[in-house]
């Protein structure tokens, strides 16, 4: 890999928690430098369980920046015949050098969700909603309110949903672009970007 991330921000910022923590890491990477990041972990997950099981159908169920680190984490199915494993990944990340450092790959237990998972019929519509709470929820965080969706498509061979939406932060009306990337298949939220227009 050749691209290179940009820090935007210094690496001793304090980061809160929760979401606006998430929303911290965001402004520090662009749009497209955490999609690359992601995109680079997706790749060594899958060239492990290639290497360690011995199967390239893995089926991601959620990858996203770590806002408490310089990581990619997320989940992961690997089909069998009757069930499905499911894992949860870390990928430690050298985003100066544009590297994948190492990648750690954990069975979830029943509790946490292991175990056979029923295929959705409903990917589709799960995802839109899934797609739609994140931008409300990330146009929150940046103070407005009233957030109303303008439009919303599914773009099925990237796996994205594109939009647009507006709100309101007192006498201040702005609008939006976004784009989610999801997995249509079970509805599940890979990650979003949120623009001002």
């Amino acid at each position: 890999m050749h691209s290179s991330f940009v820090l935007l921000a210094a690496a001793a910022v304090a980061i809160p928690a929760g979401a606006q923590a998430q929303e911290r890491r965001d402004e520090r990477y662009s749009g497209e430098q955490a999609e690359h990041a992601i995109r680079a972990c997706r790749e060594a997950v899958q060239q492990q369980a290639a290497n360690r099981f011995g199967v390239r159908g893995i089926e991601f169920r959620d990858a996203h920046l770590d806002p408490d680190g310089d990581a990619v984490v997320g989940r992961i199915d690997i089909p069998r015949q009757n069930y499905e494993d499911h894992f949860r990944f870390a990928c430690s990340m050298d985003f100066d050098r544009d590297e994948v450092r190492s990648v750690r790959l954990n069975p979830m237990n029943e509790g946490s969700g292991g175990g056979y998972r029923e295929r959705s019929a409903e990917g589709p519509d799960r995802a839109m909603d899934n797609c739609r709470n994140a931008v409300a929820g990330r146009i929150a965080n940046q103070g407005y309110g009233g957030v109303q969706f303008d439009s919303m498509r599914v773009d099925q061979r990237n796996e994205r949903i594109l939009g647009s939406a507006h709100a309101q932060r007192g006498d201040d009306f702005r609008s939006f672009n976004f784009a989610c990337s999801v997995e249509l298949r079970d509805g599940d939220l890979r990650s979003v970007n949120v623009t001002r227009r």
